[in-house]
């Protein structure tokens, strides 16, 4: 289950938390450690991919999948986000 800011929260016995986000590449991550807390950031658990023409190295010319975000996914959670919390604070910023 996603939380309002797209990002969808898994178990760690590690004692650091992992999330998945729609909008982060899933062949990246990031460690943010903030307020005491330990997150290891991750793209979609089952990514979307995207067929692209290599440039350059042993796949030059050929067509491979990569994984990519899903823009309009990222786009709409964090509209929809921002939207609820100007709207909370009393801000007519975003229309």
């Amino acid at each position: 289950m996603l939380t309002a800011n797209g990002i969808q929260p898994a178990n760690d016995t590690s004692g650091e938390e992992i999330v998945h986000s729609e909008c982060m590449n899933p062949i990246s991550q990031a460690h943010w450690h903030w307020s005491g807390r330990h997150i290891h950031v991750l793209g979609k658990e089952r990514p979307d991919y995207e067929l692209v023409k290599e440039r350059n190295g042993p796949f030059a010319g050929k067509k491979v999948n990569r994984p990519v975000a899903n823009y309009d996914q990222c786009h709409n959670l964090a509209k929809r986000y921002l939207a609820d919390h100007l709207t909370k604070n009393g801000s007519e910023a975003m229309r």
